[in-house]
Parts: structure tokens; sequence; C-alpha cells
């Protein structure tokens, strides 16, 4: 079965809603998380809303959209996250002011995610057009 990269590179320019400061910088992201990944992702979330029942719901969007970013972003060999370096001095986003660059980030990750699967819808259109294209075989008649 046809599989494409499960990564995603990107570029990211954004300016800070609450400090102005302009962020920018490469990402580059797995395109969908395997089910354990997601798993890894539900649990970091819970780590990280703390299992607070009062949490308003912005923050537990960043918290989902950090976690999931932090499961995103691809290791190199030595372990080292390919993001900017900015992304990784403010505890993967997390010690940012300004949500609206969480939310910038993991919007752009997202985009991975869509193409991967146009990627796969397209090659299933070129597959299913190869089969219709090919000549029928002729009915044979029934043998008695």
């Amino acid at each position: 079965m046809y599989l494409p990269k499960n990564e995603f590179v990107f570029q990211f320019k954004m300016q800070g809603s609450k400090t102005k400061q302009w962020y920018e910088g490469t990402f580059a992201v797995k395109c969908l998380l395997t089910l354990e990944e997601q798993v890894q992702v539900a649990i970091l979330t819970d780590r990280f809303n703390q299992g607070s029942t009062t949490l308003a719901p912005e923050y537990g969007l960043v918290n989902r959209s950090l976690a999931e970013i932090q499961m995103r972003i691809i290791k190199d060999k030595d372990g080292k996250m390919q993001c900017p370096t900015w992304w990784n001095e403010n505890g993967n986003g997390a010690t940012l002011f300004d949500s609206n660059i969480v939310f910038g980030v993991f919007s752009e990750a997202l985009k991975g995610e869509k193409e991967w699967e146009k990627n796969i819808d397209d090659e299933i259109t070129k597959t299913n057009d190869r089969v219709a294209a090919q000549p029928k075989e002729e009915e044979k008649p029934a043998q008695a």
C-alpha cells in the first residue's frame, strides 16, 4: 500500500498578539501521529491541565495544542527537535505569553495532515482510474 512520507516542513512567521514580538522559523513535523503517540498527547494534555475541572476552555485548548505540537515535532538522530530555537527556549511553547503563536504553529502543523490525506486520496483516485481503464475480460460462455 502506498503511504506518503510522514513529514511536513513549514516556515512560520507570526506576530504575538500580546507582546507584539515576531516569531519566525522552520518546523519539521509528523503529518500523522501513531495511536501510541495520540495516547501520549492525551496523557500530556492531562498533565498540563493538572486535573483541573475549572480550567477555562481557552487554556484547555492551549494545553492540547502544546501537547500535540510536542508529539508532532520531528527529532533528528541526536534527539534535537526540528524547530526554531525560540520554541525550545520557551519550554516548547509553554512559557510564551502569546497564545496565538501556539495556535498558529498548531494550525500550520495540521496542514501537513491534510496534505498527507490528500496525497492518499489522489493515489486512490489514480489507482481507481487505472483499474477502470483496463480492458474488461470478455464474458465466457457457461460450460454445461
